[in-house]
């Protein structure tokens, strides 16, 4: 992989985040392939599907419960197979109940790995997101 190629791949990452932080869900699902799979890894088997569905499910859910949600990458990286592999800071306080965490108003402060999967027109066609769970529903009981 050249570097102007490693360049394009990051920068699609950043369009996802830079999104993210707009709450724009659709922007982020435009940056995915047609066919885009989601893969949230803590929720096993319930986490993985299409991102046109399932991610905009999740995402949804998650703006509204958490109106004022921010992420910040902390690093990014592309490895020897062309993935983007970003490390990121995610905050929020709780408006609402979400996926089944009853709104104690309390806020969150977690860090998670995202690594995107691109082809050859730099569309994501995975992403597999990673963060501790357990910790951020201590976070928020």
């Amino acid at each position: 992989m050249n570097s102007l190629t490693k360049l394009s791949a990051i920068d699609t990452s950043i369009m996802f985040f830079d999104a993210y932080n707009k709450h724009e869900i659709d922007e982020m699902i435009k940056l995915f392939a047609d066919n885009g799979e989601i893969v949230f890894q803590p929720l096993g088997g319930d986490g993985k599907g299409k991102v046109s569905e399932l991610g905009q499910a999740i995402w949804s859910q998650l703006i509204h419960s958490f109106p004022n949600i921010s992420c910040e990458i902390l690093k990014s990286k592309v490895d020897d197979e062309g993935n983007v592999i970003c490390e990121v800071n995610f905050k929020g306080r709780q408006e609402d109940d979400f996926a089944g965490l009853a709104n104690k108003g309390k806020s969150f402060d977690t860090d998670h790995v995202f690594v995107f999967k691109l082809n050859e027109q730099n569309l994501i066609d995975s992403l597999t997101v990673t963060w501790d769970h357990d910790d951020f529903c201590r976070q928020l009981s």
